[in-house]
């Protein structure tokens, strides 16, 4: 964290065909993608990456690839979700839209 990597300051730095060869994969395989709280985080990014950020798991959920939402558990963080509900209404989101892990995905078929 912290900015240091361009991508941190400008997601759109990534192109689009790999963001979206990243989609295929989880879609393809029936996974989720997390929308993490230290991503959205301005703090630790800024507040274009946030809305960045938000807008690329929207459209991973647009393209029907389910989103739950978590920290990576690197370290120990407050619950910010009030904090950064900003950022995913902004994109779009509503109540419902991102739900826990279901059982079943956990594990492998």
């Amino acid at each position: 964290y912290g900015g240091k990597d361009l991508w941190y300051e400008d997601l759109t730095v990534i192109p689009r065909s790999m963001n979206m060869e990243i989609a295929a994969a989880l879609k393809a395989g029936g996974k989720y993608v997390e929308c993490n709280c230290g991503m959205l985080h301005p703090s630790l990014h800024g507040e274009k990456f946030s809305y960045q950020y938000a807008e690329l798991i929207r459209e991973f959920f647009e393209l029907g690839i389910p989103v739950t939402y978590g920290s990576d558990c690197h370290t120990v963080y407050r619950d910010s979700r009030a904090d950064l509900e900003k950022y995913l209404l902004a994109a779009g989101f509503k109540p419902g839209d991102i739900k826990p892990i279901a059982e079943k995905d956990l594990w492998i078929k």
